[in-house]
């Protein structure tokens, strides 16, 4: 519940400071990635920045140049996928661990008894490999299909990836078990 605005910066270091933290967690967004590292000069509050974007996406948007300034600032950048990892210049690597985001087992309800005769795997977002990664999705059902011959696959989505994951359900066998409607 911080105020943007650089005239409020002591106030809302105040705030920040009034928390006695260990450590900060920002997230990459563009009204607040250059906010924390301004909110936390001369104190000892270790930052954290995760990024969750695209890094071309975030490019696109912003200087390749004020991002990696801005990373500098850091005592850690947190991305997603490996090759987000790898769009850091050799001076931050260090800085940089990859952690996906998990999927939680254990808040996963219990088993239903079987009332179906065929059971659907839902998935829907973007269809952009580098983003979403809907392609470990399709590999992975395919080592467990014949295992579960009364599940599909349906993926929910559009985007400059459609025509890649067609061809992948293709080249696995999958078209019976893997429908994919488009945009719904």
């Amino acid at each position: 519940d911080l105020d943007y605005d650089a005239t409020k910066l002591d106030a809302a270091r105040s705030r920040i400071l009034a928390q006695n933290l260990d450590v900060l967690v920002a997230m990459f967004s563009w009204e607040s990635v250059l906010w924390f590292p301004a909110l936390l000069k001369g104190s000892t509050i270790r930052l954290v920045i995760s990024e969750h974007s695209n890094p071309e996406w975030v490019i696109s948007k912003w200087n390749a140049y004020e991002r990696h300034c801005c990373m500098l600032t850091a005592d850690h950048i947190r991305v997603l996928v490996n090759n987000y990892a790898a769009t850091f210049p050799a001076a931050l690597t260090e800085r940089v661990s990859v952690i996906p985001n998990p999927a939680y087992l254990t808040d996963a309800p219990p088993a239903r008894p079987r009332a179906k005769e065929r059971y659907t795997l839902l998935a829907a977002g973007r269809f952009i490999e580098d983003v979403k990664q809907f392609s470990l999705l399709i590999k992975a059902f395919a080592l467990l299909e014949k295992d579960f011959p009364d599940w599909d696959l349906e993926l929910c989505g559009n985007g400059p990836s459609f025509a890649d994951y067609t061809k992948l359900v293709e080249a696995l066998g999958l078209r019976e078990r893997v429908r994919m409607p488009g945009m719904v």
